[in-house]
């Protein structure tokens, strides 16, 4: 986009050079998905993969680091970019491959439920 339609993302240019709104369905469903993706996880890429031999590293630093051995890191069935953080049988987080800084971190997500604290 070019001009003062530059700052909207929902305007384009018309004719005469005047901004008009996007009225498609199809450019606001396009508008929607580019901003999901900003917000959505890194794409897989051979980077991004977690390997058999990583998911045996980080269940050995889970269990030293948590003093639980009962902690299990499981290969998730579709998704190659995480591992699935057990404790016993009760899932409890994620683990992703973090390579934007190329120095092989992991991020680990637990979500904790309001009612699981009571």
């Amino acid at each position: 986009m070019s001009g003062s339609c530059a700052s909207s993302r929902l305007s384009r240019p018309g004719h005469g050079g005047a901004c008009q709104p996007v009225t498609h369905r199809w450019a606001l469903w396009a508008y929607a998905g580019a901003a999901h993706r900003a917000r959505s996880p890194p794409r897989e890429t051979p980077e991004t993969l977690v390997k058999p031999d990583e998911i045996k590293k980080l269940e050995a630093y889970f269990k030293r680091t948590f003093k639980s051995p009962s902690i299990e890191i499981k290969a998730r069935p579709r998704k190659e970019d995480s591992a699935e953080v057990y404790v016993g049988e009760e899932f409890i987080g994620l683990v992703y491959k973090d390579e934007d800084d190329g120095d092989g971190d992991y991020n680990f997500s637990m979500a904790i439920l309001g009612s699981d604290l009571d």
